[in-house]
C-alpha cells in the first residue's frame, strides 16, 4: 500500500515525529516493526535514516 499511494515518507506529524520514527518510539524492535521501517525505507528513493530524524 505503500508504494501505491503517495505517502510522504519524511512527513513530520503534530508530535515531531515521521513515519520511520515512530516504529522505533512506539515498538519493541520486533520483526513487524523492522518489516515497517524496511517497507518505509524501500518505498521512497528520499527516505534514509536522516528523514528519520529530521
Amino acid at each position: 500500500m505503500v508504494r501505491e499511494t503517495a505517502v510522504d515518507v519524511g512527513h513530520v506529524n503534530d508530535l515531531g515525529r515521521t513515519a520511520l520514527r515512530e516504529p522505533v518510539i512506539l515498538g519493541d524492535g520486533g520483526r513487524p516493526r523492522q518489516k515497517a521501517v524496511a517497507l518505509l525505507l524501500a518505498s521512497s528513493p528520499t527516505a534514509s535514516w536522516s528523514t528519520a530524524t529530521a
